[in-house]
């Protein structure tokens, strides 16, 4: 494999897709990115990274000279592009699996791993989901993100409650003291295929939320798309696709719980 990248779009793209990165893991896979140069005609390239509970996918430009799909240590990997100075960073894995990197006057070496030994990633079908103002999104998850527990026993607690009825968009989280709720009338863009009303809930996991609030922009004109499936869901940002698990199980009955005026 035989890549360039421009070096400042490439320190770009890293601080999201560190977010998926494992740090404590026996599988080395999981602490890498996995870097595919399919088709040297295409002019791009897909960086993944994916911990098993969620994971970032990023297609970059890139000048692909030999096609190739492999794991390199992203820890490393965006420690070393960081402190080079050139221009591009130009990426070489041979087939002993030695991955060099270049930039300038400086070289690199480390190890790489063949990107078979990548997790599977989920399939997420595109069949039912929405569009919704990444601004809006976000203003709603930072009034409920003080309420989301890490509770061992009541996993239910440890995210974020979305419920999506017409247009109507509601977030609720709850650490069995403390309840927030945030409900918003917006236009919303229904995506489900088969046409049928958006309507519909479920949980995404605390840390998920922690880092898609990174990931939301604060433009009114930004939007995501969100699909869900019932252990998934997905974000498309632009570029970016974030994907997660979700938490199985029923939410508390938050409507009865808040002292009516």
């Amino acid at each position: 494999m035989k890549i360039i990248f421009d070096r400042k779009l490439l320190c770009e793209v890293f601080p999201p897709l560190m977010c998926a990165v494992s740090n404590k893991s026996t599988l080395s896979a999981i602490e890498g990115v996995l870097i595919e140069a399919q088709d040297a005609s295409s002019g791009s390239c897909v960086l993944t990274t994916y911990d098993t509970d969620k994971g970032i996918r990023i297609t970059v430009d890139a000048t692909i000279y030999k096609p190739g799909r492999y794991i390199i240590n992203a820890q490393k990997f965006s420690q070393i592009i960081r402190v080079m100075n050139g221009d591009e960073i130009e990426l070489t894995v041979d087939d002993k699996q030695t991955a060099k990197i270049s930039s300038g006057r400086s070289t690199y070496k480390m190890p790489a791993l063949d990107g078979d030994s990548f997790p599977s990633l989920p399939e997420i079908a595109h069949d039912k989901g929405f569009v919704i103002s990444q601004s809006l999104l976000r203003g709603m998850v930072a009034k409920i993100s003080h309420a989301m527990a890490s509770d061992e026993t009541r996993q239910i607690f440890n995210g974020a409650f979305f419920k999506i009825e017409g247009d109507v968009l509601t977030l609720v989280s709850c650490d069995g003291v403390n309840l927030a709720k945030c409900s918003r009338k917006t236009e919303i863009q229904n995506k489900n295929a088969d046409g049928s009303p958006l309507s519909y809930s479920f949980i995404v996991p605390v840390k998920t939320i922690n880092e898609l609030s990174k990931l939301l922009s604060d433009d009114d004109e930004d939007m995501t798309e969100i699909y869900v499936t019932r252990k998934n869901i997905l974000f498309i940002l632009g570029g970016m696709t974030f994907f997660s698990r979700l938490i199985d199980g029923d939410y508390i009955d938050y409507n009865r719980i808040i002292l009516k005026t």
